[in-house]
């Protein structure tokens, strides 16, 4: 049901109010000789008796539009209902976004730590330096360098 479904119940109960107070104006109106003679109860009576089905019209009209307005209430709860489940959906898609991030972080962090080890030990090179022979003696050189830390001990 649209938005303004109570309004214009409302529009209508109140436009049928006035023709219907504007009919009983009339009456009274051109029945004003016996009117005038009614006792204050009577006057009562006719206003009671007249005004109750007034009474009446707008307690039906209530219903219809308290109706109306439940419609739009149940439409306004499956909307949010929509946008709960669209929110959930992308916090999830948050969530494994974010646990990606993380195992690249501890991915990134295990290497670091790695390469720092490394740099912590020394890394000998052994570079041949040539070599000569005289008399069935070989005689070999090697120049061994460290490229990495420090070697104590």
């Amino acid at each position: 049901m649209c938005e303004g479904g109570g309004q214009r119940l409302s529009s209508v109960g109140a436009f049928v109010t006035v023709l219907y107070l504007l009919a009983l104006t009339i009456i009274i109106f051109l029945l004003w000789p016996e009117f005038s003679e009614l006792k204050p109860n009577e006057w009562g009576d006719f206003l009671g008796g007249s005004l109750g089905p007034l009474a009446i019209f707008w307690l039906v009209l209530g219903f219809f539009q308290q109706g109306a307005e439940l419609r739009n209430s149940v439409e306004s709860l499956k909307l949010q209902t929509e946008e709960l489940r669209s929110s959930v959906q992308q916090q999830a898609a948050l969530v494994k976004v974010t646990e990606q991030q993380h195992q690249l972080e501890l991915a990134d962090r295990e290497e670091r730590i790695e390469e720092a080890t490394k740099k912590s030990f020394p890394y000998f090179i052994v570079i041949s330096g040539g070599g000569s022979s005289s008399s069935g003696l070989v005689q070999n050189n090697f120049l061994i360098v460290n490229r990495g830390a420090d070697a104590k001990s």
